[in-house]
């Protein structure tokens, strides 16, 4: 209950107070603490199972149509025809350089989870 005095005369309110919850740890001190013991158990986990059995490669297979403009430039530069080089050189720079559905390679990272 709580009174209030105005010009002499007394006005008396009375209010609720709300109970409070229980076991709720959200913006609670706990809170970083346990959210702490799960993450560091869930980077061990993704570390040493997740990452090691999805991992299958270090680098990507190169692409066959990269690679085979790649020895013509070298090809025709070495023969003199710089030009004709130059020109596969900008082709080559359209092309990927791996081969993007390479079944051999699939990295995994956290940021993938």
């Amino acid at each position: 209950m709580t009174s209030i005095s105005c010009f002499g005369s007394i006005h008396t309110l009375a209010m609720r107070i709300p109970k409070k919850k229980v076991c709720n740890f959200v913006g609670g001190v706990v809170s970083p603490i346990l959210s702490n013991i799960y993450m560091d158990r869930f980077d061990k986990f993704v570390h040493n199972t997740l990452i090691p059995e999805y991992t299958r490669g270090r680098r990507r297979q190169l692409s066959h149509a990269y690679r085979a403009l790649q020895r013509r430039a070298q090809y025709y530069r070495q023969t003199g025809n710089i030009e004709r080089a130059n020109a596969l050189r900008k082709q080559l720079q359209q092309q990927p350089s791996v081969d993007p559905h390479d079944v051999g390679l699939l990295p995994i990272s956290v940021r993938d989870i």
